[in-house]
């Protein structure tokens, strides 16, 4: 192996070449027609190369940084939400903003809020009729407002939406209708 190129990220190589001269007959390369230089190149036939003089090429100092903050409180209430605890670089070192070390941390929380019962929320207010005589029909929605959590008691099964006759009266039109007959008058009440 050749000498270090450097203390601090060198290399090293070595060479091995073709023995003309000891190689059995079919090994040997006609090399009557190569000239000067191509020669040369061609007997280096295989060069090795590896990396030397590895050590850091300057002193590392780490960062120092501060104490980890207590955790924050949850973000939410009662749900998935996230908590985090911070630190601050008090000393750069060599390799500069703290060295690739994590200032921050977050990950997931959920305070307990105990069981929560299912409950339907109230009814929406009733569509306009689909016809405006001769019988249509209205509807309403109601929706699920509070679903069980941490065990608390299913809803009831019940109708999430709820359809009724409207504008049963008839389509035709009275106009300059005649009056029937009275009736004969009933018992007196008293």
């Amino acid at each position: 192996w050749t000498p270090c190129t450097a203390t601090c990220g060198g290399q090293s190589e070595r060479n091995r070449d073709i023995d003309i001269e000891n190689s059995p007959p079919a090994c040997k390369l006609d090399l009557t027609k190569l000239e000067g230089g191509a020669l040369d190149e061609l007997k280096t036939y295989l060069k090795e190369i590896r990396p030397c003089g590895q050590q850091h090429c300057m002193d590392v100092v780490e960062s120092e940084l501060s104490e980890w903050s207590q955790w924050t409180s949850c973000s939410r209430k009662c749900e998935l939400g996230t908590t985090e605890r911070s630190r601050e670089i008090i000393k750069e070192g060599s390799g500069g903003l703290g060295s690739g070390l994590a200032l921050k941390e977050v990950k997931g929380c959920m305070t307990d809020c105990g069981e929560t019962d299912c409950k339907w929320g109230e009814w929406d207010s009733w569509s306009a009729c689909s016809c405006s005589c001769a019988g249509g029909t209205k509807r309403r929605n109601r929706v699920i407002v509070q679903a069980p959590r941490h065990g608390g008691e299913m809803c009831d099964p019940m109708d999430k939406s709820e359809v009724a006759p409207c504008n049963t009266q008839s389509c035709e039109l009275c106009v300059d209708g005649a009056w029937g007959a009275w009736s004969h008058w009933s018992k007196c009440s008293a």
